[in-house]
């Protein structure tokens, strides 16, 4: 168990970390996690860190259809529309720090199946491989933040094939390799297999994302502060040394 009451990061000089980060992309928290750990690897760096990163994919609602939902009627119909609303204004403030406009505040919003964004995720990382590591990482991190994007700031639906073929051309993918990819039930059952075999889910209960894996061992849940993260770092670089 880690404390998060860390404010400063002890410079550790040629340190490197290799994180797992199970999300999935249609859980707020997921995003807000991802974007404070990229705030806390850039302090970190700074102090001589270095990071290997990869996303791993999960799905919360594995039975939600792709056709979609409006998300706002959706939550309203679960949690009543005052519960809706004040989790709305905890939201906001937590958004302008990360540097989000969320879709939902200006009426926008969709639930869908995650499943094929999940393939995409997947597959932009084997293609990066097949250049070099760094590039699988630089590519799976720029599909998922278009993914985020999507579903958090558009408002738009996931499981939409253009959307998704839309990523792939932004990062300078083959689109229709990545369709071919992102609709094939081959792709499809295997981000299912991964899913009941994750390693991290199973260490953190599996209870919910995002989970955080850093060098294989220790686990962090959900979307903790810059400084959680930053602690984090300084004890898993102690351990090492």
């Amino acid at each position: 168990m880690f404390h998060h009451n860390l404010k400063k990061l002890t410079p550790m000089p040629h340190q490197h970390i290799d994180i797992k980060i199970v999300l999935d992309p249609g859980c707020p928290w997921c995003l807000i996690g991802g974007k404070r750990l990229e705030q806390a690897m850039a302090k970190a760096r700074e102090q001589g860190y270095t990071f290997r990163v990869k996303w791993l994919p999960f799905m919360l609602a594995p039975d939600t259809g792709t056709e979609g939902t409006p998300s706002r009627a959706h939550m309203i119909a679960m949690m009543g529309e005052e519960a809706y609303a004040a989790s709305r204004e905890r939201m906001r403030p937590i958004g302008k720090s990360i540097g989000i406009e969320w879709a939902s505040d200006k009426g926008k919003g969709v639930i869908a199946s995650t499943l094929r964004s999940l393939c995409l995720i997947d597959w932009a990382w084997e293609e990066g491989l097949k250049t070099s590591e760094e590039e699988a990482q630089r590519l799976q991190s720029i599909v998922v933040n278009r993914v985020f994007k999507i579903v958090f700031e558009d408002g738009e639906n996931v499981s939409d094939p253009h959307r998704l073929r839309a990523i792939a051309e932004f990062v300078g993918l083959d689109a229709d390799a990545a369709e071919d990819h992102f609709m094939s039930t081959a792709a499809q059952d295997g981000i299912r297999a991964s899913i009941a075999s994750c390693p991290y889910m199973q260490a953190s209960g599996g209870r919910g994302v995002p989970v955080f894996a850093f060098n294989e061992k220790y686990i962090v849940t959900g979307g903790q502060e810059v400084d959680a993260f930053l602690q984090v770092f300084g004890q898993v670089a102690a351990a090492q040394s």
